[in-house]
């Protein structure tokens, strides 16, 4: 059998499988009561993407299910269209997860700002104030850039370093989110790639083979990008071996799918010795991690070796486009002129954009990260603790032999509610999304929609001081008793 016909053969199996389960009158039953409590969302969600493809809900591969349209959020909490209230998990794909949704303070002050600057294009007092409490917080950090998204800030991070050493192969790992460009389109979210329809690529002596999930990326060859295995020793052999080719190696210090940070932190300290031994730049992706894992990031807290750190999510409050990388003050002066601007051509590297330095962004970040400076330690104690009452009642949910579910997170505070086959601890990202089984994730989603907690398309779950420790118990309460009603109706947890 062709590696097409294999595909082929998998794609059909798994249509079968969701057929079979969406098929069953209880889980018609789930999705007509969705759709009757929302039909409002409706409406507007279907006329969406005549106009909008970038509406999410609809994206490839990440579609909804019955996308709810939000009317108004507060807290850990939002309201549709038609009324529903949720309790929302999902807190814009955690970039609220902080202080929740709209916090008074961050609402306040950003009101103050309206109307006061030039909104971009020049420098503002604010921009100063909030550049020199980011090096407050990250002593770690010489100089700062701003930018306005993740993918921003990794993609401007891989030039400055390709600026810096004059060389150009950019190392990666599987399986590990670095943004949405055409280089860190390839080998990265795993779900993305097609697994388990499509077999993952290739692993060999000097890598993995090289894969795009994105049609139309830019083709790269080998002298351009090198994707290796985290959490594997003879990863770091190659980077030694190629040591004099590579202009950076890029990873999240706790990669989103390797949420084990004991594991993560102890790779990531070791390759930071070996990239600082062997010459080569560090650029760590903190964009998930940042403010979280304490208020100085994995980074931070873990004393990890890194020549740059980007930043993205929650730096920001408001949902106002923001990112930004934090770094060596010699790798960062690439970025700015030398005071000579003839000198300047083809010597520097150009960052800027029209609305680079956003007063209004920079106003609500730097809003955001005073009141979570001005709560302290005692912060990340509270969301600990969430952390592990949630985790524990998650651990100890039963869901028969052939499967468990677990809660996989880390920092403060990150989840993913995964139902898995039976398993050895993992150790590389292969290992957790093999042992995976997505369609119960979104069905468990589902089930949860209809009972007021939203977790977008997957169990994906986002806390901080957004929920109270009652909303947490309430959560909880609701996740078991959607496990409860998978196992009456015999749902197969096992996708073999």
């Amino acid at each position: 059998m062709t590696q097409a016909q294999g595909v082929e053969q998998r794609l059909a199996y798994a249509r079968q499988y969701i057929g079979n389960i969406f098929g069953q009158s209880w889980m018609q039953d789930v999705v007509a009561d969705i759709e009757r409590r929302q039909p409002k969302s409706n409406q507007v969600m279907s006329e969406m993407p005549k106009y909008n493809v970038t509406a999410p809900g609809f994206w490839p591969t990440f579609a909804v299910l019955k996308p709810v349209c939000v009317e108004r959020a507060q807290g850990g909490r939002f309201y549709d269209l038609d009324g529903n209230e949720y309790l929302d998990f999902f807190l814009s794909f955690g970039a609220q997860a902080l202080h929740g949704h709209n916090p008074e303070p961050v609402v306040n002050f950003v009101k103050e700002q309206l109307g006061k600057s030039v909104a971009n294009g020049n420098a503002h007092p604010l921009l100063l104030e909030h550049t020199k409490l980011l090096k407050e917080l990250m002593p770690h950090r010489e100089r700062f850039a701003y930018l306005h998204s993740g993918s921003d800030a990794t993609s401007t991070a891989i030039r400055l370093a390709r600026a810096h050493t004059g060389r150009r192969l950019i190392v990666r790992f599987e399986g590990t989110v670095n943004g949405q460009y055409d280089i860190t389109s390839y080998n990265a979210h795993p779900n993305l790639h097609g697994y388990p329809i499509v077999p993952y690529p290739e692993k060999g002596p000097e890598g993995i083979e090289l894969r795009s999930f994105n049609k139309g990326a830019q083709l790269f060859g080998k002298e351009d990008l090198l994707i290796l295995t985290f959490n594997d020793p003879a990863s770091l052999d190659i980077i030694k071996k190629r040591k004099d080719e590579i202009a950076c190696v890029l990873t999240e210090p706790i990669p989103f799918h390797f949420p084990f940070p004991d594991k993560a932190i102890a790779f990531t300290r070791e390759l930071g010795e070996v990239c600082k031994r062997s010459n080569v730049l560090l650029v760590l992706d903190e964009v998930h991690s940042g403010f979280r894992y304490g208020i100085s990031g994995v980074t931070g807290a873990a004393n990890l070796h890194a020549d740059m750190v980007t930043y993205g999510k929650v730096i920001t409050g408001l949902g106002l486009p923001l990112s930004a990388i934090g770094g060596r003050a010699d790798v960062l002066a690439h970025g700015t002129t030398s005071g000579d601007t003839l000198s300047d051509y083809g010597t520097r590297t150009f960052i800027p954009t029209t609305h680079i330095n956003n007063h209004l962004s920079i106003a609500a970040s730097y809003a955001s990260l005073s009141l979570l400076k001005s709560k302290g330690e005692a912060y990340y104690t509270r969301t600990r603790a969430k952390a592990r009452r949630i985790t524990e009642a998650v651990e100890s949910m039963n869901v028969g032999p052939k499967a468990e579910v677990h809660m996989y997170g880390f920092g403060d505070f990150f989840g993913l509610i995964s139902f898995t086959q039976p398993h050895e601890a993992p150790n590389t990202i292969r290992d957790v999304i093999q042992a995976t089984n997505a369609l119960a994730g979104v069905v468990f989603a589902l089930l949860l929609r209809r009972k007021g907690l939203y977790f977008m398309g997957a169990p994906y779950l986002y806390t901080g001081d957004a929920h109270s420790p009652e909303e947490i118990e309430t959560a909880l309460t609701k996740m078991h008793e959607a496990v409860e009603e998978m196992k009456q109706n015999n749902f197969p947890f096992v996708f073999n």
